[in-house]
């Protein structure tokens, strides 16, 4: 029986782990959030994002979602948000990387680890340029056309017409998809892009140190820690060396890697 037991146990362990990439800091009003062929669900405070992750906000509704490396992304009400990838290794700085991508609505950006150690391996990814940054604090919003607003460091925004640069304090506009940024006023902003920029601005982002929530991160559907669970693995295989005199394969954990630009 005890055998039976063991080995039910390295069978579940031996199971490929999925380990999550960041938490919803905070949830405001309808936040649902879901992966390809799965169900989108309400979203609550703490609950774990993973690459491949879609997050959509209703109307007077808000996100902030915060990724192991410290990255905060704050989503607008009505907004669209895609995790498309994500790495991050203490130890391997280099491969390092976060592509994520804004399909509707707007939100405000503020670069962790990665971004201010590796700035080249960030991208966001929107229907007329891809945005990338040098230590960065920016809010994007889709309106047809894109508009975005730099608060701190620099963005560069690239598309078929070339590369553009928004420093701090400046705004800039991106009308197609081969079409150059360019600048543009904060008082020639429309509106609705300026009351956004501002409500996004006015997040207070929480203090802490970047890349905290990675030593943390959860494996999903267990509620253990992924470090607890390899452990565990690694115990059952010695209790079954001994029961069984027969030794089990090893437990690993894989995270994809694409490129940023």
């Amino acid at each position: 029986m005890f055998k039976q037991i063991v080995l039910s146990a390295l069978t579940y362990f031996a199971m490929p782990l999925v380990f999550a990439n960041g938490l919803f800091q905070s949830v405001l009003g309808d936040v649902r959030s879901g992966t390809a062929g799965s169900s989108f669900v309400a979203t609550s405070v703490n609950s774990r994002i993973i690459e491949g992750t879609t997050v959509t906000t209703g109307l007077n509704s808000r996100a902030t979602i915060r990724l192991d490396d410290g990255h905060i992304v704050v989503l607008a009400e009505n907004s669209e948000f895609v995790l498309n990838a994500f790495r991050f290794d203490r130890a391997a700085p280099v491969s390092n990387n976060i592509v994520v991508q804004l399909l509707k609505g707007a939100l405000r950006s503020f670069s962790g680890l990665i971004g201010g150690k590796n700035p080249g391996q960030f991208a966001l990814r929107t229907a007329t340029a891809t945005i990338g940054i040098r230590g960065t604090d920016f809010s994007v919003m889709l309106v047809n056309p894109v508009y975005v607003s730099v608060s701190e460091g620099v963005v560069d925004l690239t598309n078929a017409a070339g590369s553009f640069q928004a420093g701090a304090g400046t705004s800039a506009i991106v009308n197609s998809a081969d079409t150059l940024a360019s600048s543009i006023s904060v008082t020639a902003l429309p509106p609705q892009v300026a009351a956004t920029f501002q409500q996004l601005n006015s997040v207070v982002i929480a203090a802490g140190s970047a890349g905290a929530t990675g030593a943390t991160a959860s494996a999903t559907g267990g509620g253990l820690s992924a470090g607890a669970i390899v452990g565990m693995a690694v115990a059952a295989a010695a209790v079954a060396t001994v029961v069984g005199g027969k030794s089990a394969a090893g437990v690993s954990g894989t995270t994809g890697t694409v490129s940023a630009r």
